[in-house]
């Protein structure tokens, strides 16, 4: 992740003109990937945000940006309750057009894919104890 820039300030984008809130964002740009992560309350807006991850292309609007297409690369969608009462939380990586998850060769090996996986969850860890670290000073 030594390329990606995390956002903070973030509040909301809109993906197809449907607000989504955002809980954290990261930019990738030499990857051309950026990585949403938001909580969904109620099952209306879970199936919403869903069906418009499904699509095939969905406009990206960032505050002050062009609006973008982008593709939803992969989901990571945990749900807890039913109903209005249901939370779910959506980790997605959106990618540009420029930009393809297969490599020329053909789609990754399971095995690759598992330690792409590792390598990004050591890279989270060491962000969440920078953070961690940078607010107890």
């Amino acid at each position: 992740m030594t390329d990606a820039r995390r956002s903070d300030q973030l509040e909301f984008i809109r993906l197809d003109g449907h607000a989504v809130r955002v809980t954290s964002w990261v930019v990738n740009e030499q990857a051309g990937t950026f990585t949403l992560v938001t909580i969904s309350r109620g099952s209306r807006d879970s199936e919403l945000l869903a069906e418009l991850l499904g699509q095939k292309h969905v406009e990206l609007r960032i505050p002050g940006q062009e609006p973008i297409l982008v593709r939803a690369e992969s989901i990571d969608r945990r749900d807890v309750g039913e109903g209005q009462s249901a939370i779910a939380r959506f980790a997605v990586v959106l990618a540009t057009g420029n930009h393809t998850a297969v490599t020329p060769s053909g789609p990754r090996s399971f095995e690759e894919r598992i330690a792409t996986l590792e390598n990004d969850v050591a890279e989270l860890r060491e962000l969440l104890h920078r953070e961690v670290r940078k607010s107890n000073t």
